[in-house]
């Protein structure tokens, strides 16, 4: 079994990035902040992190820097906000891949299919 955890503070974003995943076989836990994600990612092991940026309590790049600190994951930032230079941001917290909300469900899952295989 693989384990996907998903972190973003709207429940509707949540429950879609569920859903287009959950035929992928996949066992999914959420978190809503970068706080709850660094607490779950220390007491699971995730093949796969999905991370919004912009997040209360502690946002999604400081949660990256301090999940790379402990595990080397593949994680894909999802996020609203357009960066300017992705590969700049992708180089500096060490992110698989950014994609940009609005996304794609069908492109999203075969994105993630790709990282546990």
């Amino acid at each position: 079994m693989k384990y996907i955890l998903i972190v973003d503070d709207d429940e509707n974003i949540l429950d879609l990035i569920e859903l287009s995943l959950l035929r992928e076989g996949v066992e999914i836990d959420k978190a809503r902040d970068g706080e709850e994600a660094l607490k779950k990612s220390k007491e699971k092991h995730y093949d796969i992190i999905l991370l919004d940026l912009m997040m209360p309590k502690m946002d999604g790049r400081s949660a990256c820097q301090e999940i790379r600190k402990m595990f080397d994951i593949p994680i894909l930032i999802l996020s609203a906000k357009n960066e300017k230079n992705k590969y700049l941001l992708n180089s500096q917290l060490r992110v698989n891949e950014y994609i940009n909300k609005p996304f794609d469900p069908e492109q999203l899952s075969k994105t993630v299919s790709r990282y546990l295989n």
